[in-house]
């Protein structure tokens, strides 16, 4: 087991405190409904969830298990919740966006923020 500096553990800990608040209200902001064109949903219950990473403490780490990290958690426990296996897929941004354009993997992690230089449209 990994062990933190106790000024990281206490901030993981808070963040997770407050992760359900923080995902619904991203969910709000998303529309009336949640879009799912893809089926990816279907796909991945009693299944794998291929996640692709690119390392940015805190957010997302390489472990020897695949990843670890608040976002890697946050997909850990969702894929528990859809009895999904994850396989984690290590590499650039680049290179994971086009895996996700070509469906190669369902998501991409990595402590992404509005300022990636991989926007839709391109």
């Amino acid at each position: 087991m990994e062990t933190f500096p106790k000024n990281v553990e206490i901030a993981v800990h808070s963040f997770l405190k407050k992760c359900p608040a923080y995902l619904f209200l991203l969910f709000l902001s998303c529309g009336p409904f949640p879009n799912d064109p893809g089926r990816t949903l279907e796909k991945i219950t009693n299944g794998t969830l291929k996640v692709g990473y690119s390392e940015n403490i805190p957010w997302v780490y390489k472990t020897d298990h695949g990843a670890g990290g608040l976002e890697a958690q946050l997909i850990t426990d969702f894929a528990a919740k859809y009895n999904a296996q994850v396989e984690w897929v290590n590499s650039s941004e680049e290179k994971l966006f086009e895996k996700l354009e070509k469906k190669e993997i369902d998501i991409v992690i990595g402590g992404i923020t509005s300022k990636t230089p991989w926007k839709k449209g391109k």
